[in-house]
């Protein structure tokens, strides 16, 4: 669906500079559109007057700039590869280190070159096309949404601000926008009274900046998780740890002092070595039901604050 802004774009397809003195109105009120008022002649330059203009009326704010790169910050990012009609894109022009730029809205690709409509090209609106090397980036408007059309550069960020605010829904922080990344995206939205949906928009990542952490409710906070297999089978190690590392015991001395009687046959002195030790693997049983022990409380311990900060059901 073609946004509102792009129906504005090209209906004023044809509009031109008036050579000599007098100027253009329709191009006086593209600088007026975003709040340019005191330029005096259609000459300077308006492409970024242009695009800011057609979001503008669209009720879509511009970056009020007549500079083109300033568009270079504006919505969300977009892989020129992913780009579609309406999208804005920002060209270098002058070489790498000049800060003039040009923007439009993009049409289409066709091989080495990206078609755009936009103003003050050829002074005039119209379509044009410059070549993919001097695209200095592709931007969405607000409203306009992205799904799998982000970059992964975007859905990266996007994950990480979502698990630094507690919206641990997210799950893995790897740049793929898959079912746990739109199930935290919802969850935010909901929490923040924003429309439901999974779509990535301008709004959104905006509202992500200047977000407060999710608080965790009380009762979650102080409690522990109900019907935990984790829980339950942590419990159970303890408790089989315990119980083995007090029988090892036990059995570990009277075993030494068989051991010790042993001892006294030379034969035993001299063959027995292994017989001698095998009097101490009880004792090894009970370091391994202590490290077994200490490994199911951390086990459990870590479960336990997983569920109170909000990570795990």
């Amino acid at each position: 669906m073609l946004p509102k802004y792009m129906k504005t774009a090209r209906g004023l397809i044809g509009t031109k500079e008036i050579v000599g003195k007098k100027d253009n109105p329709v191009v006086m009120k593209m600088y007026a559109d975003v709040g340019h008022k005191w330029v005096q002649h259609d000459e300077v330059a308006w492409c970024a007057a242009f695009v800011g203009s057609c979001l503008e009326v669209n009720g879509i704010r511009s970056t009020r700039k007549l500079n083109a790169r300033s568009y270079l910050d504006w919505g969300v990012e977009v892989p020129l590869a992913k780009a579609r009609k309406g999208d804005v894109v920002i060209f270098e022009r002058g070489g790498p280190q000049s800060w003039k730029g040009h923007v439009a809205f993009f049409e289409k690709q066709a091989g080495t070159k990206v078609h755009v409509l936009g103003g003050n090209q050829r002074n005039g609106v119209n379509v044009a096309a410059y070549p993919k090397s001097k695209v200095l980036g592709v931007r969405r408007a607000k409203g306009v949404a992205l799904g799998a059309e982000a970059s992964k550069d975007v859905v990266h960020k996007l994950q990480a601000r979502l698990h630094a605010l507690k919206y641990y829904e997210v799950g893995t922080v790897d740049g793929i926008y898959g079912p746990r990344t739109k199930a935290a995206i919802l969850a935010f939205r909901e929490y923040n009274k924003m429309e439901l949906t999974p779509d990535i928009d301008a709004e959104l990542i905006q509202r992500l900046t200047t977000a407060q952490p999710k608080p965790i409710r009380v009762a979650r906070a102080t409690g522990k998780p109900e019907n935990s297999r984790i829980l339950t089978g942590a419990r159970v190690v303890q408790a089989t740890a315990a119980f083995g590392a007090i029988g090892g015991v036990i059995n570990g001395i009277s075993d030494v002092v068989g051991t010790a009687e042993q001892v006294k046959d030379t034969t035993s002195r001299a063959f027995g070595l292994l017989d001698f030790m095998s009097g101490y693997w009880p004792w090894v049983g009970v370091g391994l039901a202590v490290i077994a022990g200490v490994a199911a409380w951390k086990i459990s311990k870590a479960r336990i604050e997983d569920y109170q900060e909000g990570k795990t059901p």
